[in-house]
């Protein structure tokens, strides 16, 4: 998957949340930050990271992590007319 060089990450509030509660003390603004990393660093995949159980999300979803691979976020990328919107669903924090 490429996406357009620029592009727009909104997290949802259940991805703040998550992120929070599962990573104690972690700013949910750094969300975008990391995710576009993922990006830019090829970190990105149709299938889910080892370590990371995961029931009941869309089939369509995709995944983004940070370098150490503790850090799994859950996207939804939706197509619009300027380019491409990708939200994250929830933070996943991967069991290793």
């Amino acid at each position: 998957m490429n996406p357009p060089r620029l592009f727009y990450v909104r997290a949802s509030p259940h991805a703040r949340e998550r992120a929070r509660e599962r990573f104690p003390g972690y700013k949910a603004a750094r969300i975008s930050d990391e995710v576009r990393a993922a990006f830019a660093e090829g970190r990105v995949s149709s299938r889910v990271p080892y370590g990371i159980h995961v029931e009941g999300l869309d089939p369509d979803c995709w995944y983004a992590w940070t370098e150490d691979g503790i850090r799994v976020f859950v996207l939804a990328l939706n197509e619009f007319s300027n380019g491409k919107d990708i939200a994250v669903v929830t933070v996943l924090k991967a069991e290793r």
